[in-house]
């Protein structure tokens, strides 16, 4: 007899599904280092209700992991997440830099440059991650101010990556 499956720590298989559902039960984790980062949650979570979204949960990294080994809780790898900042930055991005599902840190993409991107089920509970990241605050800006652009162009229900 087998133990039930434990979508924490089994990841394989991992259903694909590449549309991002953002009506409802999103959160936007930033990092609590500058406030700045909670200038671009809050204009995320704006264009979001703007389009008729339910109101997203704006919660800091350290709120939710105040030190780097504490693991994201269970109820934020089981909702659609938009994550920003960098490994340096934000807490909640260092499971998926450890298990290579991302790599934007100081050095990547550098800069001012920016990393959008969809993270595809990456706890196994069927729910999608978003990345705006980048190096700096300017490259973190730079891909909210994308991501905005595809929340406005986007049908509601959902962003395809």
């Amino acid at each position: 007899m087998h133990a039930p499956r434990d979508p924490a720590v089994d990841l394989l298989p991992r259903t694909v599904n590449r549309a991002t559902a953002l009506a409802a039960g999103v959160a936007i984790i930033y990092p609590a280092s500058d406030p700045a980062f909670a200038r671009l949650a809050e204009s995320l979570a704006a264009a979001l209700t703007a389009r008729g979204a339910a109101r997203p949960a704006l919660v800091t990294d350290l709120a939710l992991m105040p030190v780097r080994s504490t693991p994201l809780p269970a109820t934020y790898r089981t909702r659609p997440l938009i994550l920003l900042g960098c490994l340096n930055t934000n807490h909640a991005l260092l499971p998926l830099y450890a298990d290579y599902l991302c790599s934007t840190d100081a050095t990547y993409p550098g800069g001012d440059g920016y990393d959008l991107r969809t993270i595809v089920n990456p706890y196994g509970t069927g729910a999608n991650v978003i990345l705006a990241g980048g190096s700096s605050l300017r490259g973190v800006t730079r891909a909210v101010e994308k991501l905005l652009g595809l929340i406005a162009s986007a049908q509601l229900s959902t962003l395809n990556s």
